[in-house]
């Protein structure tokens, strides 16, 4: 069984794919889509479907070969099963369902918290210089850091390590193990996300 994350902004949404063995998610495929002015105005709701026929129309062969669980915390089946649906829903839902996809109430955030971070990260129009309007507010200059992060796994468990230096050589070091099971790819997302 394969499961899906779904995350949206005002600009984008994005999908992350996991396949879950023993308890133990491992990441199969991510996707996102920048949304053009028209997507921008549909509601969160829309949008919550909008991201999920997106994932059905770029991760076609895992749709048709396996059953999909959208875990989420939001009424998306509910969403889909209104009669008054407008047009565009109506047609996602037909779209939709073709499909064996089944949805979950969303009890842990790990592998949320990679679609999220991601569609965070994604370049948003104008943001920069949001970010200077308010960081002159309270800031009288921005001092840059860098971020070093990487994290790995084996039998023992995962960790992660962050390294974060200043121009004016000030280092902080963190080594941090993980309580939960990992593989290699979860713990450098887990390094770059507590970075």
């Amino acid at each position: 069984m394969l499961y899906i994350y779904l995350a949206v902004t005002e600009a984008a949404v994005s999908i992350a794919l996991f396949q879950e063995e023993n308890y133990l998610q491992q990441h199969i495929f991510y996707v996102s889509k920048s949304l053009i002015d028209t997507e921008k105005r549909y509601t969160p709701a829309e949008k919550l479907v909008l991201a999920l026929v997106v994932a059905k129309r770029k991760l076609r062969q895992y749709f048709e070969a396996h059953t999909i669980t959208v875990l989420t915390n939001q009424p998306i089946k509910a969403i889909l099963s209104r009669p008054d649906l407008l047009g565009r829903v109506t047609k996602w839902t037909i779209e939709l369902g073709a499909f064996d996809i089944r949805y979950q109430l969303r009890t842990s955030k790990r592998g949320q918290v990679v679609a999220d971070f991601l569609i965070e990260c994604y370049p948003i129009e104008g943001m920069h210089e949001k970010q200077n309007d308010t960081a002159g507010a309270g800031c009288s200059e921005e001092t840059p850091w860098e971020l070093y992060a990487d994290g790995s796994s084996n039998r023992a468990g995962a960790g992660v390590r962050i390294v974060l230096s200043s121009l004016e050589g000030i280092e902080l070091e963190y080594s941090i193990g993980l309580d939960f099971p990992a593989s290699n790819n979860v713990a450098k997302y887990e390094a770059l996300v507590l970075g």
